[in-house]
């Protein structure tokens, strides 16, 4: 017999989604707000209310002005027995339009991913996380209804430490804070450092600075030591590293710059940990008449389309989104099924010479 279409109204399709979700023991008392389900569902808030009215015929609901809508207790009996969460949850410190394009890609192909998976990505953008104590939001995000698993894109370590205090299934987009046992994925930020001293020390540079975030990541102070470990070693009493940290704003970078170019610590070489901060580096450099590579060499640690408009070509580490949203995926599937085996993913990006490296003067 051939299929016809559905020709129910989306406020009808939209209730029966609610309806499931409440007899499945998603929400056990009370629905989120209009605002909320609109945002999961994808519709208009009216839709969300025709629906909500629906369901209220029905009995299921009780809705009253101002209050958020009850579950009827006579929808107790008819609940069946709750399936376990398909829900995944982000959680970012940051807002939408502060994430970088790298954020922004990797939410998308991991959203298509776990889709394929049958589990449903929620995103919570909350800056005020970003406060010194955000323990209050975080206790109104746990009184939500179970996630399968939680995933944390840069998360401070107070953050990381209240999950892990509370044993839920979590997920890092970048390494675990020290001491804390936390799966996660990031970039081999040790393995770069090394590859990048070994070529920095062959074109002849003793004295190099690293543009670094003065609230960096684990993979980023890591990286820092490690760098400092080889060139200074290596090198013997000549090599040195100079750390310019800056806060990733213009006047920030470009005191850090100055400083870069000042005769107590002048460097020959420069690697930047971020896209947007390279940028500013860079413009910094031209406007006052500096040459790459001529009179500085510059490197960078990762990849973004706007860098790879730059001219001449940044010498840079490119690492993959694909590859590192697949990861994600892969440990986020792991941790939703209750694996038991703690992993942590390291990924290698691939190295891109460009044509801002150059032997030391």
């Amino acid at each position: 017999m051939k299929r016809l279409p559905d020709r129910r109204s989306l406020a009808t399709r939209v209730a029966d989604l609610i309806r499931d979700e409440v007899l499945g023991g998603e929400w056990k008392e009370a629905l989120p707000g209009q605002r909320a389900l609109a945002d999961r569902f994808r519709v208009s808030r009216p839709t969300i209310a025709a629906a909500v009215a629906q369901l209220r015929r029905e009995r299921l609901l009780r809705v009253e002005p101002g209050r958020p809508s009850r579950v009827m207790r006579s929808a107790a009996s008819r609940r069946s027995r709750p399936a376990a969460s398909r829900t995944i949850r982000v959680l970012s410190t940051l807002p939408f339009d502060n994430l970088s394009y790298r954020s922004l890609y990797c939410f998308c192909e991991l959203e298509r991913r776990l889709a394929e998976e049958g589990y449903r990505i929620e995103i919570h953008s909350e800056p005020v996380l970003r406060k010194a104590h955000p323990f209050a939001m975080l206790e109104r995000l746990a009184r939500m209804p179970p996630a399968a698993c939680w995933i944390l894109h840069g998360a401070r370590p107070e953050i990381q430490a209240w999950f892990a205090r509370r044993s839920l299934p979590v997920v890092l987009t970048s390494a675990a804070e020290e001491g804390l046992d936390l799966p996660f994925v990031d970039f081999a930020y040790e393995a770069m450092a090394r590859h990048a001293a070994g070529l920095l020390l062959r074109q002849g540079h003793r004295r190099v600075g690293l543009l670094l975030n003065r609230h960096a990541r684990v993979g980023e102070r890591r990286l820092e030591r490690t760098l400092r470990e080889e060139i200074e070693v290596c090198a013997r009493a000549d090599g040195r590293l100079f750390t310019f940290e800056q806060d990733g704003a213009p006047g920030s970078v470009e005191r850090a710059m100055a400083q870069a170019r000042d005769g107590a610590t002048s460097v020959s070489a420069i690697l930047a940990t971020g896209t947007g901060v390279a940028m500013l580096a860079l413009g910094h450099l031209a406007q006052n008449g500096a040459r790459v590579p001529r009179d500085l060499s510059f490197l960078c640690c990762q990849e973004d389309p706007l860098i790879q408009c730059h001219v001449p070509d940044v010498t840079r580490y490119r690492g993959s989104m694909r590859g590192f949203a697949r990861a994600v995926q892969r440990l986020t599937l792991d941790v939703a099924a209750g694996s038991a085996v703690r992993r942590n993913i390291l990924l290698m990006p691939e190295f891109h010479r460009g044509a801002t490296l150059a032997p030391s003067r």
